[in-house]
């Protein structure tokens, strides 16, 4: 039988940008105020948004940034940029990811290592003693940045360095643990330990790859579930954060949401939400699983439809103008208006990284909805939906990066954002990250990777736990 996949191996000394980063983006310029953010230190963050943030405590804000993450080190939150009812700006939490998307679509900074973000985060969050052993990137899509991380670890490392794609029911896989060790089959057919990998594996990865490994992965499994992949659990670890860092002045803001929603419960949560909601599979990602509801039709369809899991999360749909109702306490602001004086959606990408030093940006891009802003909700989706990620005829993975927004010196100016904005997306994204953090470690086991019963306890979703009673085996 034939190997579904091989595995490559890439060698010191071979990175190419063109490699690694969308075609459209290779010839652009970081904008100068998004290098200037990519340039100032964590103090001059925390002086700068407590400046813009009085009732904020610094020290608590340096605080968080000095914070190192033992189990989601690697993360990026989606942003809204929003206005409150009393004209202030807030960047608001959409989702929090593990191993995010986002080194393709940066444009160059003018400083920096050539290999850009990439290098950024291996020197942020790569452990200063790794065993010995063979290195890995595994993923499972977006073979771009995959690539652009296997060719810079092996710079980095100055090893070689195996990419390997790997999916869920891969007859003949060349991917395997035994007694909890990676181990891949090289080009020649010899299985090799894997000591060290940096995971890309983003959809369900916890049926693919085990809650305990001997292999030390960044990030592990543990990470998705405590909320880098569990939109469910994300949202309780925030509130957590929430109500530690209540006498610091510094909360995570996201839109109104309710957990735990059976299918037959979001009937009501939709109305509690004044009919405009947003209902999401916890579990799923890259755009899929999320159902915009403005009328009876649409939440119709989502009732029709077969559904894997048992459990839901339904948040406000944080609306535009002309859109937003009068009392809302959140309107989304969208792009400037063109030539057409035509306004976008659009949702801000910030992605970080934490180490033995702190939190540090590591690349950001934005992402437009389809269609703009129209007087009518018809078709939300198309006026509210950003992801890029789709599946073509055939199921595979796509981009749309039409709609892609790089920060660059020719469209950053477009999104009405500036030097605050980012700061304030940079915190929200490391208290969100730092929550995840904090929920993962305190559902770590040892031996069995997840204390099932702790987990349970927060997210008694059938579904989710037949998923994880079905042990990964060797």
């Amino acid at each position: 039988m034939p190997l579904v996949q091989t595995v490559q191996t890439i060698a010191p000394g071979g990175f190419r940008r063109s490699l690694c980063t969308y075609p459209r983006v290779l010839p652009l310029r970081a904008h100068p105020a998004v290098a200037h953010f990519f340039s100032l230190s964590n103090g001059e963050l925390a002086y700068r948004y407590c400046d813009r943030h009085p009732e904020v405590r610094r020290k608590a804000l340096e605080r968080l940034l000095a914070h190192h993450s033992t189990h989601l080190a690697w993360a990026g939150s989606d942003l809204l940029h929003t206005l409150r009812p009393d004209g202030t700006h807030q960047m608001v939490v959409l989702e929090t990811n593990s191993c995010p998307s986002g080194q393709k679509s940066m444009p160059a900074l003018p400083f920096g290592h050539p290999s850009g973000g990439y290098r950024r985060l291996l020197e942020t969050v790569w452990p200063d003693d790794p065993p010995e052993g063979d290195y890995a990137v595994v993923y499972d899509k977006n073979p771009l940045e995959a690539r652009g991380y296997a060719m810079t670890l092996a710079n980095f490392l100055k090893a070689q360095v195996h990419l390997v794609e790997i999916h869920e029911h891969e007859a003949n896989p060349a991917v395997r643990f035994r007694s909890g060790l990676l181990e891949i089959r090289d080009a020649f057919g010899s299985w090799r330990p894997i000591r060290t990998a940096l995971r890309y594996v983003t959809q369900r990865p916890w049926l693919q790859l085990p809650l305990a490994s001997k292999t030390r992965f960044l990030n592990p499994v543990i990470a998705c579930l405590a909320g880098g992949r569990n939109k469910l659990m994300a949202h309780k670890a925030y509130q957590r954060l929430n109500e530690s860092l209540a006498a610091s002045g510094l909360q995570i803001h996201t839109p109104a949401t309710a957990c735990d929603v059976s299918a037959a419960e979001v009937p009501d949560r939709v109305a509690e939400f004044g009919g405009k909601a947003v209902i999401k599979v916890p579990y799923s990602n890259a755009g899929q699983g999320i159902y915009i509801v403005t009328c009876d039709a649409d939440l119709g369809r989502f009732l029709s439809l077969p559904h894997r899991y048992d459990l839901f999360i339904v948040q406000r749909l944080v609306a535009a103008a002309p859109h937003a109702s009068r009392d809302a306490d959140l309107v989304q602001v969208g792009t400037l208006p063109n030539e057409l004086n035509e306004r976008y959606v659009f949702d801000l990408r910030m992605m970080v990284g934490s180490g033995p030093h702190g939190f540090r940006p590591i690349a950001a891009y934005a992402r437009r909805a389809h269609v703009p802003l129209a007087p009518s909700l018809d078709d939300a989706w198309r006026q509210y939906g950003t992801n890029l990620s789709y599946h073509d005829a055939q199921g595979a993975w796509k981009t749309d990066d039409s709609r892609l927004v790089p920060l660059s010196e020719e469209e950053f100016e477009t999104l009405g954002l500036g030097l605050d904005e980012l700061i304030d997306a940079y915190v929200q994204t490391v208290m969100a990250t730092i929550a995840i953090d904090r929920m993962a470690a305190e559902l770590a086991d040892p031996v069995a990777g997840l204390d099932l019963s702790a987990f349970s306890a927060l997210d008694d979703d059938p579904g989710l736990i037949r998923e994880l009673f079905n042990p990964f085996h060797d």
